[in-house]
């Protein structure tokens, strides 16, 4: 049961609101040509005062909730310390008018205390944003509507955030104009063992473009060009860098001077690109199929670390939106996969030649089969008992990537990459972040361990300094004094 206490406009939409909904609904109200009206409107309401409640202690002992509304902020303080004395099962919910007139309510015992103009303002908020999501739906569609072919290009290695969002971007042009062929492009391979399960189990195929001039021939063959999870042409992903996208999805940080396209969507608040697409899907009210709801789901769940790191209303919303869309065995199942030898290889090889300094782990991995194995070491490597940063970095066919992951809040793991490596080679989130360095020289077979241990030393320095450690001898992560 709820009772409302004081019925003007808040009140009485309260009331309604409530009652649409079936629920039981008490009423007290001082004007008795309100308290007819609501009678009329077949609610159950009576006249009195918030200063002498005394004759609705039997309703009173009902409530579940009991909200405060009238326009008299000293009746509502009086009525709250009534009932927080005399009924400690009720939630109190209070109406303030101003920030002084919220804190003695919240003093007098109020559970929660409400500004109207607060609420207005949030109302007025979510209407704009509402608007501006229309517009953009106007406009993506006006340019999928007259396409007869989209090329999606993800960023290189892709991950499931990457996947679930071009697979997206394909269903939506699809559901538009079901004659257009779209080709999902990236650059090499998809290595996790979580993100192979996904593109196994739900059947994802992309085309590999090895080389910007395979990219280019891509480009020149379609009418329209998307980039999905990255921004920049070139940066992360095979587009050449002189080629201005048509449509740009990404919720990375990135200069926005830097971006370019017809139309952009890049939302940095957001946890994921995946949360951004199934927006699309609503405001378009098309619904997916169980596969692109799980495998946004799981690109969600990726980047928002289950939900536990960067977080928006949006991630929340499309979480719940896809939560009734998914084959959730599909996803337990991509989420638990068998880990592959090979993985199991490198990351002895990470344990082994891992730096501790303090609460930061570096490690050198040497050669690396695929770039998603660093991500996946460096996941792992954070879960040990008093690690809240990780780097590792290792050489993937002449190019040094690297992999950060951090839990300390005074971190910004994406801005220490471009600090050291340049906006072009580095980037990411403030808790998870990485970079890719090419090396521009040939290694001789018999050069390759100096090599290789001269990446290792000039990176683990670079690495240790920038977090504010001193270099000095290595340390194995079981060493006493660590």
């Amino acid at each position: 049961m709820y009772v409302i206490l004081g019925c003007g406009s808040v009140g009485f939409k309260a009331a309604s609101t409530l009652q649409s909904r079936g629920e039981e609904v008490f009423v007290v109200d001082s004007s008795e040509s309100r308290v007819q009206n609501l009678r009329d409107g077949n609610l159950n309401a009576a006249v009195g005062d918030l200063r002498n409640l005394d004759p609705f202690d039997d309703q009173l002992e009902r409530a579940n909730a009991v909200l405060v509304l009238s326009s008299d902020v000293d009746a509502n303080q009086e009525g709250v310390e009534y009932l927080r004395k005399h009924f400690q099962q009720a939630r109190i919910i209070a109406r303030a008018t101003d920030p002084p007139s919220r804190d003695a309510l919240k003093k007098a015992g109020a559970d929660e205390v409400i500004l109207p103009q607060e609420v207005l303002a949030r109302s007025v908020e979510r209407r704009l944003r509402d608007v501006e999501m229309e517009a953009r739906v106007r406009s993506l569609k006006r340019l999928l509507l007259d396409a007869r072919s989209l090329g999606i290009f993800l960023q290189s290695n892709p991950d499931p955030d990457a996947i679930s969002s071009a697979m997206a971007l394909e269903f939506i042009a699809n559901s538009l104009n079901p004659e257009v062929e779209v080709r999902k492009v990236t650059k090499g391979e998809v290595g996790r063992p979580e993100n192979q399960a996904m593109m196994n189990l739900l059947a994802v195929q992309l085309e590999q473009a090895e080389d910007s001039e395979e990219a280019r021939e891509v480009v020149n063959d379609v009418d329209l060009v998307a980039l999905v999870d990255v921004s920049v042409a070139g940066k992360n992903n095979p587009l050449p860098e002189d080629v201005v996208p048509n449509v740009v999805f990404d919720h990375h940080p990135t200069d926005e001077d830097r971006i370019k396209g017809d139309f952009q969507d890049v939302r940095p608040g957001v946890g994921s690109t995946a949360t951004l697409l199934t927006g699309y899907l609503r405001e378009l009210g098309v619904t997916p199929d169980s596969d692109i709801a799980t495998a946004l789901m799981y690109g969600i769940r990726t980047d928002t670390k289950v939900l536990t790191g960067k977080v928006d209303t949006e991630d929340l919303e499309a979480v719940r939106y896809l939560g009734a869309l998914m084959d959730s065995d599909v996803l337990r199942r991509i989420e638990t996969p068998p880990m592959s030898s090979d993985q199991v290889t490198v990351l002895g090889r990470a344990i082994e030649g891992m730096t501790k300094r303090g609460s930061l782990v570096v490690s050198f991995l040497s050669v690396v089969p695929q770039p998603d194995y660093l991500s996946y070491i460096a996941d792992f490597l954070l879960d040990i008992e008093g690690v809240d940063t990780v780097v590792v970095y290792g050489l993937v066919e002449g190019t040094i990537h690297v992999s950060a992951r951090s839990r300390d809040v005074r971190v910004n793991l994406g801005n220490t990459m471009e600090d050291l490596f340049g906006p072009d080679r580095g980037g990411g989130h403030a808790h998870m972040a990485g970079a890719q360095i090419p090396v521009d020289v040939f290694v001789e077979i018999q050069e390759r361990e100096e090599f290789l241990e001269s990446v290792r030393g000039a990176l683990s320095d670079k690495f240790l300094r920038a977090f504010g450690h001193s270099v000095r001898e290595d340390a194995d992560i079981t060493s006493a004094e660590q």
